[in-house]
């Protein structure tokens, strides 16, 4: 019995060795699996080249942009074999693309140090490749500072039209620096470039501004013309906002300027037509700070493009960066279809009568939405009922006819006379001839302000909104 229980005692320590044998090699076949390299990313297509004096030249399969000595950043168009352009940068110091104004004085003369460019890849929301070229400049000459400026200029494989940039301004001086407003992306451009029969002014162009009641924003420039642009601010005459972009053309080539920040920044984008009949755009923007020693003012991000066709392009280029940037398009439903009729025609002092007496014709013509439009309420940042034209009994009846409502406000700021202005911080408010949603922006940075502007009168408005609902503002 016992020599029956040794060999099977055998047979099972052989089966058990056996499984542990396949066990092992089992684990020893998955540990042997080496995971497949990673493959190497795609280089940027974006080439970089420097000459000891300048320029540095940007170039991609589209377009080609050069970095002067004189701070200016000429775009080209690459076509057919061809380089196409509108800008004629001027001459010296004149023809910096970004300078700063201080003590009522302009600060053009930054001499380039094309010895130590710093060229990295660009990588962010606008795309995984292309190449982000930053050089340092300091101020010299008659009005020079003791201010360093750093240039950077980034350009993206998905965007081989576009180039980004932005201006930090630095304090290296030992005592306080006053900054009244800085210059971005200014251009000189010149429509002989690209036909040489054509006056220089001879462009058409985009004007993204609300600059006046029933401006057209496209338009040919003539040999005088001058608009402001402002951008996400009312000027004297009650208009303002729009889109921060300014666009010019011809039939072979054209070129835009504006911002790809994702807040509403108070800035003008000016364009104007000189002496010498070139066209001149910039990107300007009240800076109103005080740099101690050692702090740094950075200008927003600005782009310049060039591009062939009209308008369109540089528009829905400007949508497709923002996109990237974390900006969502919402989608339409049904009711961003049906006719609206809006309470204008009854202007600023419109009272609930009027706007109750026109349903039954809205209804007549199967007008299903109405709104009732500016100076319903008592004043911008409050959105009370306005109480001599708005009483409770009376704005309960219209707010309960079956029509759909809809309300005007305006969400960029609040007047110093309101309520909410009075208690908000003092970069949320304005006199009654300007709105700003950022008046004061920080040492560093431009988009710190907006965010603190709008975060002190949102809530605000968000409840006024819950309470007045289907409300619709700009």
């Amino acid at each position: 019995m016992n020599s029956h229980a040794t060999k099977r005692d055998r047979i099972v320590m052989v089966g058990l060795l056996g499984i542990c044998l396949v066990l092992l090699s089992m684990g020893c076949s998955r540990e042997s699996k080496v995971a497949p390299a990673p493959q190497a990313e795609q280089p940027s297509a974006v080439k970089v080249t420097v000459s000891p004096s300048g320029p540095v030249v940007l170039t991609t399969s589209e377009a080609e942009f050069d970095v002067l000595p004189s701070g200016y950043i000429q775009a080209f168009l690459r076509k057919d074999g061809k380089r196409l352009t509108l800008d004629e940068p001027g001459s010296g110091a004149a023809g910096a693309s970004d300078y700063l104004v201080s003590g009522g004085k302009e600060v053009r003369d930054f001499s380039l140090d094309f010895s130590h460019v710093k060229i990295s890849d660009a990588r962010g929301k606008v795309g995984a490749r292309g190449k982000r070229v930053e050089i340092t400049a300091s101020s010299t000459g008659k009005n020079a500072r003791a201010v360093e400026e750093t240039l950077a200029v980034e350009v993206y494989d998905d965007f081989p039209n576009l180039a980004v940039t932005t201006a930090a301004y630095k304090n290296t001086g030992s005592t306080e620096m006053k900054l009244d407003r800085v210059v971005a992306q200014h251009h000189r451009l010149n429509a002989s470039l690209a036909d040489p029969k054509s006056a220089p002014y001879r462009l058409w162009s985009f004007q993204g501004s609300s600059y006046d009641w029933g401006k057209d924003d496209v338009l040919e420039i003539s040999d005088n013309f001058h608009q402001p642009n402002l951008m996400g601010a009312m000027n004297p005459n009650g208009i303002g906002g729009g889109i921060p972009v300014v666009a010019f053309w011809t039939a072979t080539v054209g070129e835009a300027i504006g911002h790809v920040e994702t807040l509403p920044l108070v800035l003008s984008l000016p364009v104007s037509v000189d002496k010498d009949y070139r066209v001149n755009a910039a990107l300007t923007m009240d800076a109103a700070t005080v740099l101690k020693p050692g702090e740094t003012f950075a200008t927003p991000r600005s782009f310049v493009a060039v591009y062939s066709g009209d308008f369109y392009e540089p528009l829905s280029l400007y949508s497709r960066v923002l996109q990237r940037e974390g900006w969502r398009l919402p989608k339409p439903g049904n009711e961003d279809y049906n006719i609206s009729w809006c309470g204008w025609g009854y202007e600023f002092n419109v009272t609930p009568a009027q706007m109750l007496g026109t349903v039954p014709k809205l209804k007549e013509f199967n007008i299903k939405w109405a709104t009732l439009d500016d100076r319903w309420f008592d004043t911008y940042g409050d959105w009370n009922p306005r109480p001599t034209h708005f009483l409770a009994r009376q704005s309960k009846r219209w707010w309960m006819t079956s029509t759909r409502k809809a309300s005007w406000c305006r969400s960029g700021g609040c007047l110093s006379a309101s309520r909410t202005g009075r208690s908000a911080p003092s970069h949320t408010r304005t006199s009654s001839r300007r709105w700003s949603g950022s008046i004061r922006t920080g040492s560093s940075s431009t988009r710190r302000a907006s965010t603190r502007a709008w975060s002190a009168i949102s809530p605000h408005f968000a409840r006024r909104c819950r309470k007045y609902s289907n409300t619709t503002s700009n």
